[in-house]
């Protein structure tokens, strides 16, 4: 139904740009086992062809400021990272479903955003054999410096989509030895935060857990290992669309995660 078709009709675009990017970054050791970083980074990204297409030939600059800690021990190894990302210039489409008439219009907004945040991820192993993984991110990310579709399209102030402000994971694993291998017992908590799926935070996702249990054999040459994904089964969305926001015939479209499985694999090494 109203296919595009070539129609022999052609038209030709030019478009002509340079830019630099680099990076500049510092370590420090503060003790033996503890050291200090910075990092800066300047980086760009040229519009698509869709984007010269369309009329938006803005340049996209990235700037990326990071200030951490690292720390190796028998115990204990981490890493702790403070930054901040700057986005100029970066191009936005969505279409907007009128409720009532059942109309899409198309929002094209060209903006930047700012996120401050912190990442810790690591190891613990209090005890031999037990190790404890985990990676957490929290951050603040919000639009600012509008150019071009302030109307209808994002506004200052509004959080960037597809983002939590907050995501974690938490990893165990315990390893029983045995003459010729062990079993490992292992697992892992996922924490995933509320987000927008938009660029006008209209349609929000809700935060969910999810819960992996998993039981690995190693004797010799022989591995065999059984996974539980999702053993709670939760139901989550794990994306919005962002394209169309609004009414299409009383549904929403969305992307879940997948339902609780489970996965046995076998190895023999020759």
């Amino acid at each position: 139904n109203a296919v595009s078709v070539l129609n022999g009709n052609s038209a030709s675009y030019d478009y002509r740009k340079t830019q630099a990017s680099w990076t500049a970054g510092a370590n420090y050791y503060l003790a033996p086992r503890l050291t200090t970083f910075v990092r800066i980074n300047s980086g760009f990204r040229f519009p698509t062809f869709d984007e010269v297409y369309g009329g938006f030939r803005t340049v996209q600059k990235v700037k990326q400021y990071e200030w951490g800690f690292k720390t190796s021990s028998r115990l204990l190894d981490a890493s702790l990272t403070l930054f901040r990302n700057d986005f100029v210039g970066q191009t936005y489409s969505q279409q907007v479903v009128n409720p009532n008439s059942g109309a899409i219009t198309t929002v094209i907004s060209v903006a930047g955003s700012r996120t401050w945040g912190a990442e810790l991820e690591g190891a613990l192993r209090p005890v031999p054999n037990l190790s404890i993984n985990f990676n957490a991110t929290g951050f603040r990310a919000r639009f600012r410096d509008i150019d071009a579709g302030v109307a209808s399209g994002v506004q200052n102030g509004y959080k960037v989509p597809r983002q939590p402000s907050f995501q974690m994971r938490l990893s165990p694993s315990y390893t029983i030895p045995l003459d010729d291998g062990g079993v490992t017992l292992f697992g892992a908590f996922t924490h995933v935060g509320s987000r927008y799926s938009d660029i006008q935070n209209l349609q929000k996702l809700p935060s969910y857990n999810t819960l992996d249990l998993g039981a690995a054999l190693e004797l010799g040459r022989f591995e065999v290992q059984l996974t539980a994904n999702n053993l709670t089964n939760t139901l989550a969305l794990t994306e919005g669309n962002a394209r169309i926001i609004g009414s299409t015939a009383g549904s929403v479209i969305a992307r879940s995660n997948f339902g609780r499985s489970y996965q046995a694999t076998a190895v023999y090494r020759f």
